[in-house]
């Protein structure tokens, strides 16, 4: 940007964008996503192929969301961060920045910023001893 190039926002036809979401420049929405009503989506992000990114949820500017990740509603995703593939996320959660949320895994609650969660696991990890 700085030297003068424009990044435009690109969305594949086969993907659904509601009317009142928002994305900002340089956003990406892959084939088959789905971006609800009121959904932020900040600059450079990109929403992968079959992702959700439901009501009300902002994803902030560089962010991944990688295939088949599904964030409920009011899910925050901060700057920076990479969803991987098939996560799915309770309701409001919000997910700090330089965050890094490994495939499949189940997030229930807010992730720290720079935290690291382990694929396939589930967040919080629940002690059963």
């Amino acid at each position: 940007r700085k030297h003068g190039f424009l990044m435009p926002t690109l969305i594949d036809q086969n993907s659904y964008v509601a009317s009142s979401a928002s994305l900002e420049d340089g956003a990406q929405v892959f084939a088959n996503a789905f971006v609800g009503a009121d959904a932020e989506v900040g600059s450079n992000a990109i929403i992968n192929t079959g992702v959700i990114v439901s009501h009300d949820c902002s994803v902030g500017s560089h962010a991944h969301i990688a295939p088949g990740a599904m964030l409920a509603g009011h899910v925050e995703v901060g700057p920076r961060t990479l969803v991987g593939m098939g996560v799915t996320t309770a309701v409001g959660v919000r997910v700090g920045a330089d965050a890094i949320v490994g495939n499949g895994a189940v997030i229930n609650a807010d992730v720290p910023d720079g935290l690291i969660v382990l694929a396939g696991s589930v967040w919080p990890k629940v002690d059963k001893n």
